[in-house]
């Protein structure tokens, strides 16, 4: 077997080196260089299988080298690599014929994985390629060879009855004179349903005129442009016999006696795949931003919406300041909901999952949705009785059903219905591969919300779920309404579609996995501090100032002794020199140096009878792994207020 060769373009030498001795280790013969026009160079002097290409080089875009290589040799497989470009540069090298898309830091099974498909795909390519060329040379043998023509087109006949592609031929004069078992299993037609000419067939294949013309005008050009032999690629989407719509891939060659030989891929399933791989690229892209910020911004949000509650509770309902307070206050709850959104598009916000029966949040928030919907529009629920429990975060779930009832509202602009349903459903491996994902079978509960709006056109639905996209006036909305739906749902492992058409009603359809758990009791937030005071110690730890110095002052208010630390080693320090008790342990997770999981580590020993809280405004990936969102572990997610805080002070305490 052949050695495989893959070029690393990378201006980092340490990079090169590990993939380097990766590779070669597995038997990959492999050239590196550090430039794109070193990386031109050999490849001229060297055909190679794969490149693995640096996004950013010293003296080119690596989109622009994916070019320059693809344009020297075509069957090279590109994969890109990069540490921070953006989602437009990601779209790019797809479009320059990058086959995949590699994020630093470089996980080394997924760059292996990544260059084995590659390898994959181009061998795919070659071997098609070979296999049509393979049935041109029988084609063009049987047409010179007239003593064996009887044979030839036996041979023929049962190699294009087994082609896994769909094949036609197509006379001078229009008409359809053979389409092999492929073809007909891919459109419906069979010989005889195909009208008599080829511009009757456009007709019933492609009914929008406008469409249809376009399609018949590409046609013509590649058929004068294209010499006999050649074959020129053209994709239009069909319809077929059950009108089902399908994304058609097009090989029309000229044959020497004048016929056309078409051969036709159906990609539709391909297509939906990039489609949703550049959506999921999308998400990443903004997920790593929002998860890069939430941090920095949940403790500044800790800070402003403790402290103004602090103030509030100085001062009287009549007091004249009191409504400027509240303005700050909520302006802080829309920026944290913001970031909460943010977070759950990018699936990285943490959940706390209860099992939960969909029915009772429905019927709870009855009121605050006719309230938030308005009178022009009816809501009406049919709830099926003995519903399956789902595991689920409760709060998620209520911000789910409202972004999809806002969303109805604004689609009934002149008054409608919304209409919210559940429903126990089984579902299998077959209803996943017609909406090309992978599926798991099995019990699921079914939450649908329905309006009788004006619907959605097949562009629109295309884009619903990419964040920031909007069909509302500039200034209305942030267009991360049902982006933060398909994160939330995505990330409790459960399922979207919608289905919609222009004109017509809507209706988002999820699907959650149902559980055999008893349904657990959801505590709602405290409102008041009243009840909530303590005289125990706490050690608290923090490394932001800010957010230290409000939770002193909220215990230090509420009767706690207080004792403070901004990092893991002055936490130890001022535990070891502390002579009485040390009653609760309230500790932020991620910190320089020691964090907060092994802190906690390090108190149990020197104080038995501690109870730990733990606190976080990171994201779920980045605390996952620190075991605090581990099931019975105390976690309080910033930004919280001092009321929340406190009510979780006291249920630390007295379990």
């Amino acid at each position: 077997m052949a050695v495989s060769k893959i070029l690393i373009t990378d201006d980092d030498v340490d990079t090169c080196e590990i993939l380097s001795d990766i590779f070669r280790e597995r038997g990959y013969g492999v050239v590196t260089a550090g430039t794109g026009s070193e990386a031109v160079d050999k490849a001229g002097q060297t055909t190679f299988d794969v490149a693995l290409i640096d996004i950013r080089l010293p003296d080119m875009e690596g989109v622009e080298l994916i070019a320059a290589l693809k344009g020297m040799q075509p069957d090279m497989v590109v994969a890109m690599i990069t540490g921070y470009a953006s989602v437009e540069t990601a779209v790019r090298a797809l479009n320059e014929g990058a086959s995949a898309y590699i994020l630093k830091p470089l996980n080394m099974d997924e760059v292996l994985a990544a260059v084995k498909e590659s390898l994959e795909k181009r061998r795919l390519v070659i071997e098609n390629r070979r296999l049509y060329e393979e049935v041109q040379r029988e084609l063009d043998e049987r047409k010179r060879a007239e003593q064996s023509l009887n044979k030839e087109r036996e041979r023929f006949q049962v190699l294009i009855e087994e082609f896994p592609l769909g094949v036609s031929i197509i006379g001078e004069d229009g008409d359809y004179k053979y389409v092999n078992p492929r073809f007909v299993a891919m459109f419906g037609y069979t010989l005889d349903e195909i009208p008599t000419t080829g511009r009757e067939w456009f007709r019933k294949a492609y009914p929008d005129k406008e469409y249809r013309n376009q399609a018949i005008s590409a046609w013509i050009t590649a058929i004068e442009e294209t010499k006999v032999g050649q074959c020129r690629t053209l994709t239009y989407t069909a319809i077929c016999k059950d009108g089902s719509k399908k994304m058609i891939q097009f090989l029309p060659v000229n044959m020497k006696a004048g016929d056309q030989f078409v051969i036709y891929e159906d990609i539709t399933e391909q297509r939906m795949l990039e489609a949703q791989l550049i959506q999921s690229q999308k998400m990443e892209a903004v997920g790593r931003l929002a998860g890069g910020v939430a941090h920095d911004f949940n403790n500044l949000l800790t800070t402003i919406i403790g402290n103004v509650g602090l103030l509030l509770m100085r001062h009287r309902e009549e007091d004249p300041q009191r409504e400027e307070l509240e303005e700050i206050r909520d302006a802080g709850d829309r920026a944290a909901l913001l970031t909460r959104q943010l977070l759950a598009f990018s699936r990285k916000q943490p959940l706390r999952l209860v099992v939960l029966n969909l029915n009772e949040v429905i019927t709870d928030m009855n009121k605050m949705l006719e309230r938030l919907i308005g009178e022009d529009v009816k809501v009406g629920t049919v709830l099926e009785s003995g519903l399956m429990p789902v595991k689920a975060d409760p709060g998620q779930m209520e911000q789910v059903i409202m972004n999809l009832a806002v969303n109805a509202k604004d689609a009934m602009p002149r008054g409608g219905k919304l209409t919210i349903e559940t429903a126990n459903v089984y579902l299998d491996e077959s209803y996943g591969r017609e909406r090309g994902v992978e599926f798991k079978s099995g019990p699921y509960v079914m939450l649908a919300v329905s309006d009788t709006g004006f619907g959605m056109d097949e562009e629109t639905k295309s884009h619903i779920f990419e964040p920031f996209f909007t069909t509302k006036d500039k200034g209305v909305g942030t267009g991360l309404g049902l982006s933060t739906v398909y994160g939330i749902v995505k990330q409790m492992e459960g399922y979207i579609w919608v289905y919609s058409e222009s004109g017509q009603c809507t209706t988002f359809k999820i699907y959650l996995p149902g559980v055999e758990t008893a349904v657990e009791q959801v505590k709602r937030d405290p409102t008041l501090l009243k009840g909530l005071e303590g005289s125990e110690t706490v050690l608290l730890v923090e490394d932001d100032r800010s957010v230290l110095n409000l939770a002193r002052k909220v215990l230090k208010q509420q009767g706690y002794s207080v004792l403070e630390a901004q990092n893991g080693e002055d936490a130890l320090r001022v535990s070891k020199a502390h002579e009485g008790s040390i009653h609760l342990l309230i500790t932020d997770v991620v910190m320089t140096g020691m964090n907060g999981r092994e802190l906690a580590e390090r108190i149990i020993p020197l104080y038995p009878e501690v109870k730990v809280l733990f606190m976080s405004g990171y994201t779920d990936n980045a605390i996952s792994h620190h075991g605090v969102l581990e099931s019975g572990v105390n976690f309080i997610e910033k930004p919280f207020t001092p009321e929340i805080l406190m009510h979780q002070v006291r249920t630390v305490l007295d379990p």
